[in-house]
């Protein structure tokens, strides 16, 4: 069965991981919701995507970093993009470290990092990006924690890949719940296809509808109003016989 979580795969090592974990802060992902998994390299990203089982591909994204003056690249010459979801962090991912401007020259060391920060072209024309957030950030990339406090809404408009991954990750993980859902809703409507004969007699609505445990289970799995009616009205009496048992065993 699927669970809630997304399992992300990045091409670096823990430095990577923990960026994208600040990222996630400071657009308002919850972190307990996706699995960042770092895999050391490009090549070790389309092995493992290969040998993934297709049932469980769509549980799986990557981010990887793309130079568009490479004509040749190692993802497209895999085709793991129709496999799973796959965003690209333009050039890399340290340039988003400059999507939010203002926030970035806040956290500079000196004057002359922020004057430099200031004629620094837009984050996806940025070359050598991690040398430049090593020159005025910190050598450590534990000195790159203001990322998790950038004003992510003005980075996504100053960075695209930045936007789609955001908002990619987002659609999964919305997607992802649905879907958790509804498979919750299969479940419910199954047991009452074990436990009550099709034919009984089940439920009789406000309006006088009278509904058999068939019916009933097709109403709960298609997750119509009164199906979901049904299944909470069971839920609350479930609650409640729990609850005064529970206090029987207390006297």
């Amino acid at each position: 069965m699927l669970n809630s979580s997304l399992n992300l795969l990045v091409e670096g090592s823990a430095a990577e991981e923990q960026l994208i974990s600040w990222i996630f802060d400071a657009a308002k992902i919850p972190s307990n919701r996706i699995n960042i998994i770092p895999m050391r390299g490009r090549k070790n990203i389309i092995k493992f995507v290969n040998n993934l089982d297709q049932n469980f591909s769509q549980n799986y994204a990557a981010l990887v970093d793309f130079d568009p003056n490479k004509t040749r690249d190692l993802i497209a010459q895999s085709n793991i993009e129709n496999k799973i979801h796959l965003f690209y962090a333009i050039p890399d991912m340290t340039a988003w470290m400059f999507a939010d401007k203002e926030t970035a020259i806040n956290y500079a060391k000196t004057d002359w990092e922020r004057k430099l920060i200031a004629t620094l072209p837009a984050p996806e024309e940025i070359l050598g990006s991690k040398r430049f957030v090593k020159t005025i950030f910190g050598e450590k990339y534990t000195q790159w924690d203001f990322l998790k406090s950038i004003n992510i809404d003005k980075a996504m408009k100053s960075t695209q890949s930045l936007k789609n991954f955001i908002e990619g990750i987002n659609q999964l993980l919305l997607k992802k719940e649905e879907t958790a859902s509804n498979m919750n809703l299969k479940v419910f409507a199954g047991l009452v296809n074990e436990v009550v004969p099709a034919d009984t007699i089940l439920w009789k609505t406000s309006q006088g509808q009278v509904l058999t445990a068939e019916q009933i289970s097709h109403e709960i799995e298609s997750g119509s109003e009164i199906g979901l009616q049904y299944a909470s009205d069971v839920l609350r009496i479930s609650r409640d016989f729990l609850k005064s048992m529970a206090k029987r065993r207390e006297r």
